[in-house]
């Protein structure tokens, strides 16, 4: 049985499907408890003030930034903390068909609510779970399409603190590294200057690429620039020459061998193949 105070504020879905989402403000007096849980996965994120969830007996907080999960068929019992007069959260209920099942792996999951403390993703956690909720009350044809690509991005940005998630725990240099050459694949980059930028030794930054992106800098930055090559091999009519300076080779032959010893093929051959093959 369900036990809920009058919503402040309440924003709630036209069920879709087992989907349905809502934006609540909540009193200090909200609580809802389903000892068989639902049939639904239930993804909510505290927004602002405070609330709790029964983990074992035990009243846990839910602090601004907390995002609490539970699977189906999961005892559910959470509401606004006693000690706090108000609780806001942004909440979905989905269907275990969704194709987020590599996202749901909480820590606490499967036996116990999973709990994740958001940090840096909460922000952009938090608009996308708004956004899901935006789309469901819109007129919008499509409106259960973009609210389930909103859930899903809400989704991995959750995945990207998670613990339980491959290289979670990836040194935030390495990070800023990975975006540095993402947004500057024209420009010269090399370790050094990269490093520089970091404020850390080039002998430290390499150390550090290698044991948390699993390769060198050098065949990293090479692999991201090939990558881009292929892409506009395949996607524009550009000449060789413009393409090598485009991924950061100023002498287009040097950028032909490298690129024939990552694919096997000269740019030329592969444009052919690619365009043939597409």
């Amino acid at each position: 049985m369900d036990t809920h105070a009058k919503n402040m504020e309440i924003r709630v879905m036209v069920p879709h499907e087992g989907f349905r989402s809502g934006h609540f403000h909540e009193d200090e007096h909200y609580e809802t408890h389903r000892p068989a849980g639902g049939n639904e996965w239930l993804l909510i994120v505290s927004t602002g003030g405070a609330g709790f969830y029964r983990r074992g007996g035990e009243l846990e907080r839910l602090g601004r930034g907390s995002a609490l999960l539970y699977a189906p068929g999961l005892p559910q019992h959470y509401g606004t903390h006693p000690s706090d007069r108000s609780w806001e959260l942004v909440w979905s209920h989905f269907p275990g068909t969704m194709r987020v099942h590599d996202l749901l792996r909480f820590p606490g999951l499967p036996g116990e609510p999973g709990i994740l403390e958001l940090g840096e993703a909460f922000d952009a956690a938090a608009a996308a779970m708004h956004e899901l909720v935006a789309w469901h009350i819109s007129g919008s044809p499509h409106r259960h399409e973009f609210a389930a690509n909103a859930l899903e991005r809400a989704l991995l940005w959750c995945n990207t603190v998670n613990p339980h998630t491959p290289n979670s725990n990836m040194d935030p240099r390495v990070e800023r590294a990975l975006q540095i050459i993402a947004a500057r694949l024209q420009a010269p980059l090399t370790v050094a200057l990269v490093a520089d930028e970091l404020g850390v030794s080039a002998s430290r930054l390499s150390h550090l690429f290698k044991q948390h992106a699993g390769t060198s800098f050098p065949d990293y930055v090479e692999g991201r620039r090939m990558e881009r090559a292929e892409d506009l091999l395949r996607m524009t009519g550009r000449d060789i020459a413009t393409i090598a300076r485009s991924v950061g080779y100023e002498d287009p032959l040097y950028f032909s061998r490298r690129f024939k010893t990552r694919t096997g093929l000269s740019p030329r051959a592969w444009r052919s193949r690619a365009t043939f093959t597409g």
